[in-house]
């Protein structure tokens, strides 16, 4: 008799708990964190995530059904009356604490699915189907280890402890680029420079930018100009100017003033408007140089090509400067790199 009323009892159990599964399905991209609960010892999602990963080769399935029989376990208990033993405390639940666990139970089979879903275990939902199914019928799972006399203890609790939290995915570059947007800044550097030392030149130009501004760290013009250079060795026309530029402001010797023309003409001659339009400005006031008007000309002509309003503004200028002879030789060279320019893309 006693059997046959825990049997029934385990079979409410079991009715309940596909709804408990298929309900996570729908927050499986957001699993909310564990109950607290003294003897799960500050579960969290990494630890299980790991538990899972190193016991069960990545396989849910197990750990899925151990939970859900120990829901069913607990509630067809309760259901007659019993109360339980909580083998690591020695702890007897009854009444309104076994209530609360129970609720806590639920919870744990819930975010267990969550996890399992969000890390691909399509087979979750068909294996709750089957327990459904089974529940239906009248068969209750199948767990031999398991007896109405012996339930008042519970199975162990898995020692998940000493597992390591899972570190979270790295970001992407567009994820990071997203995080900077949202002004979260040192979330962002820490992305970056996780690329930047995998030799990503994107994330080294953003890494430039950031420490030339003080964003996500100490403004550091060194350390700017340490990641420019890294990415514009890589051929990044935005880091080759970048560098060019920090280098022409801070730098005092004609050595400096040099290196600074050489990256800035490197990104001009990859097209960059910002460049061509600086290059244009440095042959127009003889920085460094000899002043140049024809070059001029043709650098602020180019960066008009691309639609760069400073380059018009000055060019409008240099126009009334360049011998007419000049201007028709710098005209053909700019068709001449249009040209070029076109058949290369």
């Amino acid at each position: 008799m006693l059997r046959a009323t825990f049997t029934r009892a385990m079979m409410i159990g079991l009715a309940i708990i596909p709804v408990v599964f298929l309900s996570s399905g729908a927050r499986a991209a957001d699993c909310v964190d564990f109950p607290q609960v003294a003897w799960w010892n500050d579960l969290t999602h990494g630890k299980v995530i790991a538990y899972v990963n190193q016991n069960h080769s990545g396989d849910w399935s197990g750990y899925i059904d151990k939970w859900a029989r120990q829901l069913t376990k607990v509630q067809a208990l309760k259901g007659l009356g019993k109360g339980i033993i909580i083998p690591s405390t020695g702890a007897k639940l009854e009444g309104i604490a076994l209530d609360d666990y129970v609720s806590k139970l639920k919870q744990r089979v819930e975010i267990n699915t969550c996890l399992a879903l969000q890390a691909g275990a399509k087979n979750i939902i068909a294996k709750a189907d089957d327990i459904a199914a089974k529940a239906r019928a009248g068969t209750p799972p199948a767990d031999p280890e398991f007896s109405p006399e012996e339930a008042e203890t519970l199975e162990q609790e898995p020692d998940l402890s000493s597992l390591p939290e899972l570190e979270p995915e790295p970001m992407t570059f567009v994820e990071a680029v997203n995080a900077f947007r949202d002004d979260e800044h040192e979330t962002a550097i820490k992305a970056f420079k996780l690329m930047a030392n995998g030799g990503d030149a994107n994330a080294q130009n953003a890494l430039g930018y950031m420490y030339r501004r003080g964003l996500g760290a100490d403004k550091d013009t060194l350390q700017s100009m340490f990641w420019y250079r890294k990415a514009a060795k890589q051929g990044s026309a935005v880091a080759q100017y970048s560098l060019g530029e920090i280098t022409r402001k801070e730098g005092q010797t004609k050595v400096q003033k040099a290196a600074a023309l050489e990256w800035i003409t490197k990104a001009a001659k990859q097209n960059y408007g910002d460049a061509q339009f600086t290059l244009g400005l440095i042959f127009f006031q003889g920085e460094g140089i000899t002043k140049d008007i024809n070059e001029s000309y043709f650098w602020l002509a180019l960066g008009n090509e691309n639609s760069h309003d400073k380059s018009s503004q000055l060019l409008a200028h240099v126009e009334t400067l360049i011998d007419e002879d000049a201007k028709l030789e710098q005209d053909q060279k700019i068709e001449n790199w249009l040209s070029k320019d076109k058949s290369a893309q």
